[in-house]
């Protein structure tokens, strides 16, 4: 038993010094194959331009909530219902829900057309400081134009000359369109961190259209964000001014109807009741002109409300500011991975090979074997003589 257990050892130990000289042999190839792909996983990442990364995050102002919520106690539920009864993705809903609808409004068109159609100042390619919209500034540095033209596209020399969406040509559109997938796409992202910040952030090759964007895509999203706040609120206002009016032009109607029965119903009521009647109408109207005093009061917090400019709905936390992060590709790190994985694929190969062969002479042996047998069948027994 010890002796086969020493043979079969032995015979391991052999298999296991013909594949180390197999792959001795075949150093070449597998050297030759790791320095290939290497070299493909370095120029690849190396090749790559620097990205400029800006961030900004930014949170919803939470006193805007408070007061709301004391305008629905000055005014009423009455007047506010058709205010309270939104949905949970309303503008005025709870904070979880707005952060929600921030984010989506950030992915939506209207907000990135709002940022592209503003004017800013960039450097052309000769130097020379030029002021045009985002989306002609971005057709431009980022090769749009050039590519269009090689392409012989109509829209390569298309310049959007105004910001009115709704009179844009079809080529026009196609030119916003494209932007507007490519920024999406490529460019845009944005999560929610802790305690409901927002954290935006714009990547390209040009810090400073990486800069000059995110801070005007922020401030676009907080111009339509709070116009849209402060919409709902100035319905509230109307409303309020409309109850107020009517009321009093009711008051004012019954009371000239009262001093009409009575002087036509009594001739002696013109004598004896006059002076009466005149007091309790100007006592009327004093009070009349007290709850139009009192509801003023209460329009001037709807007005309060309306004016979220001064008490913005976002708060911005950290604003991107110059020299801004870069996001560079790690050529050495991909060489090492190329080298190793390469290593990996030729070890493998000159493996498989052998194994291969190996398999094929052993099939090959047992053919000849099985050969001999067939031509050389052995004697037959002999029977033993008496």
């Amino acid at each position: 038993m010890p002796k086969e257990k020493s043979q079969s050892i032995g015979d391991i130990l052999k298999i296991v010094k013909g594949y180390f000289w197999e792959l001795i042999r075949f150093s070449w190839l597998i050297l030759g194959i790791a320095a290939l792909l290497g070299w493909y996983l370095y120029k690849g990442k190396a090749s790559q331009p620097t990205q400029f990364i800006a961030n900004y995050t930014f949170m919803l102002n939470e006193t805007s909530g408070t007061d709301q919520g004391f305008m629905q106690q000055v005014l009423g539920s009455g007047l506010l219902g058709f205010a309270s009864g939104g949905s949970a993705n309303d503008l005025s809903s709870g904070q979880g829900a707005q952060v929600a609808v921030l984010q989506e409004l950030l992915k939506s068109r209207k907000i990135i057309e709002l940022a592209l159609l503003k004017k800013k100042t960039f450097l052309d390619k000769d130097g020379v400081a030029k002021e045009d919209y985002l989306i002609n500034h971005y057709v431009d540095i980022f090769g749009l134009r050039e590519r269009w033209k090689a392409e012989e596209r109509a829209i390569a020399d298309v310049y959007i000359t105004h910001d009115s969406t709704s009179l844009f040509t079809e080529q026009e559109n196609s030119i916003l369109l494209t932007v507007y997938y490519n920024i999406t796409k490529s460019h845009l992202s944005n999560e929610i961190l802790q305690g409901g910040i927002l954290s935006l952030s714009f990547k390209t090759t040009n810090e400073d259209y990486s800069y000059e964007f995110l801070r005007t895509l922020y401030s676009a999203l907080d111009e339509y964000y709070t116009e849209k706040s402060v919409e709902k609120q100035r319905k509230i206002y109307v409303a309020a001014v409309a109850r107020r009016d009517s009321l009093r032009n009711a008051m004012e109607k019954a009371e000239k109807g009262y001093i009409s029965y009575l002087d036509r119903s009594t001739a002696s009521a013109r004598g004896q009741h006059s002076t009466a009647i005149e007091i309790q109408f100007l006592a009327r109207m004093l009070t009349g002109e007290m709850e139009a005093y009192f509801m003023a009061i209460r329009n001037a917090e709807a007005a309060k409300i309306a004016l979220e400019k001064q008490t913005p709905l976002l708060q911005a936390i950290d604003k991107p500011i110059y020299p801004l992060g870069v996001d560079r590709p790690n050529a050495f790190l991909y060489l090492i991975i190329g080298i190793l994985a390469g290593g990996f694929i030729g070890t493998v190969l000159v493996i498989g090979q052998k194994l291969v062969r190996d398999f094929l002479k052993a099939e090959k042996e047992k053919e000849r074997l099985r050969t001999e047998a067939a031509q050389n069948p052995p004697p037959p027994p002999t029977m033993p003589t008496a």
